[in-house]
């Protein structure tokens, strides 16, 4: 059969265009594009742009500003949401074109690096070409008449052992997956994804101004703001950093302060601490378990499936009781895998590690959600009791999966 290959085109006359409009509606009408609005609105406004001769106009801050409403001069480091978008849509489109039923269709690619649609014709290929005009040149030669009588059976033994084969890798694919811990089906997503982790650690500010008391005088301080990481935290920090070193999955350590958005679009990324950590709430605050703060010393975390319900840290009673969000998403504005260990409280942080590298408590998660779920995106909300500043054993109070 013919191979097809690629080559660059560049559509001008009204014919031309019609076929690229054609083009666009089909991937436009795919399931991969009408599941997300912002990629279909991104490929539209790209291709439409090319073929009214205003490609020099495809830049990123001014598709920010015309797509997705942004102020003509925004800071396009700290809000990255064309180049997220680009990246998302690169992915939807080669995955269009790896369907073996589009591959002879039109092409239209968006190449990294640049804003600005290319179109591609499929041809055949020129050594095939040349193959198959030489051979209809020349005139068939005849056939001589069979003698043997086709071997049906050997047929059938072929057919059946590609069937045992297939069943054979299925099976040993299969037990490899069921063998492998719940807690290393977790973290597979996240040390196969190509990249050092990122650990984004939660940081506070330390602030001793002298006041001229005799304590002081004799402790002198001078005013002094600095990061300061809180021993819970740390707990918390030294716990994954070590289960990441075991999994001999490289990563580096960073404040969330520290932190920006190109930085967690390099590779996944583990975000430990809650309201010291910004991008802890953030990355939360699209999903269905999220913190929310009213006043200084009010923070819950609340359940957008469930408005009466509020997870709120008790430390008046004997034992108090902390909560914390445990996940695993495939974050969107990054395109990279998020792992969070979030707790309203510090015991509720540490906690949040500990289970996370726990294969005990992973399997209590995955024994609460669907089948498959360590493939899927994973959100918990897990309680613990609190005695004496110490975290007990945690227990999960919800789940989500998608």
């Amino acid at each position: 059969m013919a191979q097809l290959s690629i080559t660059n085109w560049s559509p001008e006359t009204p014919t031309d265009k019609q076929a690229v409009l054609g083009q666009l509606h089909r991937l436009l009408a795919h399931p991969l594009f009408k599941s997300s609005k912002r990629c279909s609105s991104l490929l539209r406004y790209i291709v439409e742009s090319c073929l009214s001769g205003e490609a020099s106009h495809l830049k990123e801050r001014t598709i920010g500003s015309q797509l997705f409403n942004r102020i003509a001069d925004y800071d396009t480091s700290s809000d990255p949401v064309v180049r997220s978008a680009a990246f998302e849509l690169r992915k939807r489109i080669a995955q269009y074109y790896h369907e073996p039923s589009h591959s002879h269709e039109l092409r239209i690619e968006l190449p990294v690096g640049s804003y600005v649609a290319l179109f591609e014709l499929p041809t055949m290929d020129r050594s095939t070409e040349s193959m198959n005009s030489e051979a209809a040149s020349k005139p068939p030669l005849p056939r001589p008449p069979s003698t043997k009588r086709p071997n049906h059976r050997r047929f059938v033994y072929a057919i059946a052992a590609c069937v045992a084969a297939v069943v054979i890798a299925g099976a040993l694919w299969s037990s490899q997956e069921n063998h492998q811990s719940s807690l290393d089906q977790f973290w597979r997503a996240v040390a196969s994804a190509p990249g050092p982790i990122l650990l984004c650690v939660g940081t506070r500010n330390a602030e001793r101004v002298s006041s001229g008391s005799r304590e002081d005088l004799e402790h002198p301080w001078s005013a002094d703001f600095r990061d300061v990481l809180p021993i819970t935290d740390a707990m918390a920090f030294s716990g994954i950093a070590t289960f990441l070193g075991e999994t001999k999955k490289a990563y580096r350590v960073q404040s969330a302060k520290a932190t920006t958005m190109s930085d967690l679009m390099q590779g996944p990324t583990v975000v430990v601490g809650a309201f010291d950590n910004p991008w802890a709430i953030r990355i939360t605050d699209p999903l269905r378990f999220h913190f929310e703060e009213k006043g200084e010393n009010f923070h819950y975390i609340a359940d957008r499936k469930n408005e009466n319900a509020q997870y709120i840290e008790i430390e008046s009673e004997t034992p108090g009781r902390d909560f914390a969000i445990v996940a695993r998403v495939f974050n969107n504005a990054t395109g990279q895998i998020t792992v969070v260990a979030a707790g309203l409280g510090a015991q509720g942080t540490t906690a949040a590690s500990e289970f996370l590298t726990s294969r005990n408590y992973m399997d209590y998660l995955l024994r609460q959600t669907p089948t498959k779920a360590a493939s899927k995106n994973i959100e918990a909300v897990i309680s613990v009791p609190v005695v004496d500043n110490t975290p007990g054993a945690p227990h999960i109070e919800a789940v989500e999966v998608w």
